[in-house]
C-alpha cells in the first residue's frame, strides 16, 4: 500500500524517466540537490507546495497533471 510520499516519489520517478532526465539532471533543472531528489523518489521526504512546482516546471508537466497521477496510484494501491 502506497503512502502519499511513496506515491509522489513513484510519479515523480515515472515522470522523470519518461522525459529521459537523469536525477542529477533533474535537480539542476528545479535548482534542487540531486541527494533530495533520490530522497523524494524513495518516500523519505515530503516535498514543499515550492517544490513540486520547482520540479514540475522541470519535468514540463502541470501540476494538475502531477497531482491526478499521484492520486490515481493512490486509490489503485489502496
Amino acid at each position: 500500500m502506497l503512502n502519499e510520499c511513496n506515491a509522489f516519489g513513484t510519479i515523480l520517478r515515472n515522470h522523470r524517466t519518461k522525459v529521459g532526465l537523469s536525477q542529477e539532471k533533474l535537480a539542476l533543472l528545479s535548482n534542487l540537490d540531486r541527494s533530495f531528489v533520490s530522497l523524494l523518489e524513495r518516500g523519505m521526504r515530503q516535498p514543499t507546495l515550492k517544490t513540486m512546482l520547482l520540479l514540475v516546471d522541470a519535468l514540463d508537466v502541470s501540476f494538475e497533471s502531477f497531482a491526478a497521477d499521484i492520486e490515481r496510484a493512490l486509490h489503485e494501491n489502496s
